[in-house]
């Protein structure tokens, strides 16, 4: 433009030359991101990524344009007009966006237990505090799969859980629960499995239990019931039976397995235990509760019991002469001998007849008189092979023809 000036006279003054712009252009609302707070980040980040350019700077309050990078760190929660200006002043339309509030941090988890102490096989189950999602722990390490309520485990060790919620934020580890697992005791009766009195007249026995564990205590068993004041590292056994010991170390206990304590073996009679020379005395053994056993019948007949040879080692035995008998029963390497039976074998008694005469007439009288050593003895006499009636004195007067004989019978029978 040509400006001139015009006075009063009229007359005008030379032109001068000015010259108007054209309006600046306004810069084009900003496009702007947003990374929003999270769990571990409180605040929020703004970036405008448009318009950019020389002498272009920004402000998401309207007033302060002094950030030249269209990076807003630290931006608290808040919904903000984001604006650009131009270097020529022109400010843009806002553009408005929202920062949210940072997500919220589970509260620290709690655990209880059903018990922090357990003997080796058994479980602990450890249950969190309620929440939406779990992380199991065992010494810091992440236990793959276990990410329930609860936690079942047989192991030793200190355990801690995180928590999360549906924002995806975790808890603080909880407060370590230490479990410890208490090893089993071994519990053996050292004798063996299968035991026996050795004689009839051994009535004890000591049975002792061994173990790894120190300082345990002991309860033995009868037949699976607690003997009373049975509680040492070892037992008098008084009566057979199947005996046991509990052995109990920091809690964890063990039975041991069953040691069968066996009477003595007896041997019986079959009849009377006295008979007379030729006849037999038969003894039988009773093994009841020796696995497989072998027998060994023995005799004393005053210098000390020696095994019978012959015919000596089966369950039976007959015996034809007198003296004390038992029989020794081996199982599995345990020897046991039964009490004593007494056979007594009667001598026969000696007999002899004499007569007054062989040869007589009828109406004569002859004596046939039974001589013996027995004392008290019992007399019959024989016709042939018939007794006679009657006719049980130590003299007989025979009345017809025949030959006549004499059963002396002693007190032994």
């Amino acid at each position: 433009y040509n400006l001139t000036a015009k006075t009063a006279a009229g007359c005008i003054s030379e032109a001068t030359s000015v010259t108007v712009d054209a309006q600046p252009a306004t810069p084009s609302a900003p496009t702007a991101s947003i990374i929003q707070p999270t769990c571990a980040v409180a605040t929020g980040t703004i970036t405008v990524s448009a318009p950019i350019g020389s002498g272009m700077t920004y402000s998401i309050n309207g007033s302060d344009y002094t950030n030249t990078t269209g990076v807003f760190t630290g931006v608290v929660a808040g919904t903000y007009s984001v604006t650009a200006k131009n270097a020529a002043g022109c400010i843009s339309t806002a553009t408005s966006v929202t920062v949210n509030i940072q997500p919220p941090t589970p509260i620290t988890p709690t655990i209880t237990s059903s018990g922090s102490t357990i003997c080796a096989g058994n479980v602990v189950t450890l249950t969190a505090s309620a929440a939406n999602g779990y992380q199991w722990f065992n010494n810091n390490t992440l236990i793959v799969g276990a990410t329930s309520q609860t936690y079942t485990t047989s192991l030793a060790g200190s355990f801690t859980v995180v928590t999360s919620n549906t924002e995806g934020c975790q808890s603080q580890a909880s407060i370590p629960e230490v479990v410890v697992v208490n090893a089993i005791p071994t519990a053996v009766i050292s004798e063996g499995a299968t035991l026996a009195f050795s004689d009839c007249a051994t009535t004890t026995m000591t049975l002792t239990a061994t173990t790894n564990a120190t300082n345990p205590t002991y309860q033995w068993l009868l037949a699976g019931t607690p003997i009373s004041g049975g509680t040492n590292a070892t037992l008098t056994v008084t009566q057979a039976g199947d005996y046991s010991v509990v052995i109990t170390s920091n809690g964890c206990s063990t039975t041991s397995p069953i040691s069968k304590v066996l009477a003595a073996p007896s041997a019986s009679v079959n009849g009377s235990s006295s008979v007379c020379q030729g006849e037999t005395v038969t003894l039988t053994a009773n093994s009841s509760g020796f696995t497989s056993p072998t027998y060994q019948w023995q005799v004393d007949v005053g210098s000390g019991f020696t095994n019978i040879t012959t015919n000596g080692t089966s369950n039976t035995y007959l015996a034809t002469t007198s003296g004390d008998y038992r029989v020794q029963i081996t199982s599995n390497a345990i020897v046991s001998d039964s009490c004593p039976i007494t056979v007594t074998v009667n001598a026969l008694p000696t007999a002899s007849i004499t007569t007054s005469a062989i040869d007589y007439c009828v109406g004569n009288a002859a004596v046939l008189t039974a001589t013996t050593t027995e004392t008290n003895p019992t007399y019959q006499w024989y016709l042939g092979t018939t007794s006679i009636l009657n006719a049980t004195n130590a003299t007989y007067s025979p009345t017809q023809t025949g030959t006549y004989s004499v059963l002396v019978t002693n007190q032994n029978g």
